[in-house]
């Protein structure tokens, strides 16, 4: 979804649960390298908007599903490295927020183990609001918002959208998967 605002700039404002991811795979069969790749996905398509290419985007994650089974899945060193790599060093998209809401307290186990390579930067831009909506809303206005986040748009649209449109592209996909980045070493 996007929307307007801070000095009416227009940011591209991406929305998810944590339990979209995990209500539609088997963590035990589906691998981090394929849930790494679909997010990678999703971010390629944001690219392709003028909005998301001069203004950036911001990440709204609610981890109101997440459990310590899905977290100590996800959670290794090496993934949660490779996660940082591309959001900081890959990507050439500028990530403007990063906002998470009703998150269970052990989700600072694994920004802990993140903090340290991420940049200042990126830092600035990450905000924990629990279940504080009204701390979310002085970051993101409520009109731009849906109403499962205390929003005033109402309810978000269907995911078939976006889902028809990925599918659409996916020979760039595959073109894309071709290409490889080389490896900078962090000291961590």
């Amino acid at each position: 979804m996007c929307g307007r605002y801070k000095e009416r700039r227009l940011y591209f404002i991406l929305f998810t649960n944590i339990h979209l991811f995990s209500a539609h795979f088997d963590i035990d069969k589906v691998t981090k390298e394929e849930i790494f790749a679909t997010v990678l996905v999703g971010l390629e398509y944001i690219l392709q908007f003028e909005a998301t290419q001069v203004c950036g985007y911001i990440l709204i994650l609610d981890l109101s599903k997440m459990s310590m089974r899905i977290l100590k899945h996800w959670a290794s060193p090496a993934f949660l490295y490779r996660c940082v790599r591309l959001i900081q060093d890959c990507v050439p998209c500028r990530a403007k927020g990063f906002h998470i809401v009703n998150e269970p307290f052990f989700i600072n186990i694994a920004f802990n183990l993140v903090k340290s390579i991420l940049t200042e930067k990126i830092m600035k831009r990450i905000f924990f609001h629990g279940n504080n909506l009204k701390s979310l809303h002085q970051h993101i206005p409520a009109s731009i918002l849906p109403a499962r986040l205390g929003g005033e748009i109402g309810p978000l649209s269907s995911r078939q959208h976006m889902f028809g449109n990925l599918s659409d592209r996916e020979n760039s996909y595959e073109k894309n998967e071709q290409i490889q980045f080389q490896e900078r070493k962090y000291n961590i």
